[in-house]
């Protein structure tokens, strides 16, 4: 598991689209006490432990914040519109 520590934008050539999957999260107390936002994203449908987890990262408040501020410069039309999932 990786906890983000900082954001920075990388200004390297994207890469190609890679395959889809899902990712679950969780709100969860580290052992520091600290609140988190845990991701987890799991292997495509072609991985040989389909259903594993595959990358599993956390953010405290701080990066979570950081994290919103990206996203609503990447999506600006998210600003005001609702966040129901469509």
């Amino acid at each position: 598991m990786a906890v983000i520590t900082r954001f920075f934008r990388d200004k390297r050539s994207a890469r190609r689209a890679s395959k889809t999957t899902e990712c679950a999260y969780q709100v969860v107390v580290g052992d520091d006490g600290d609140t988190y936002l845990q991701l987890v994203t799991f292997g495509s449908d072609e991985r040989q432990d389909v259903g594993t987890g595959s990358q599993n990262i956390r953010m405290n408040e701080k990066m979570a914040r950081q994290l919103t501020e990206i996203i609503a410069e990447a999506f600006p039309a998210i600003r005001s519109s609702d966040v129901d999932g469509d």
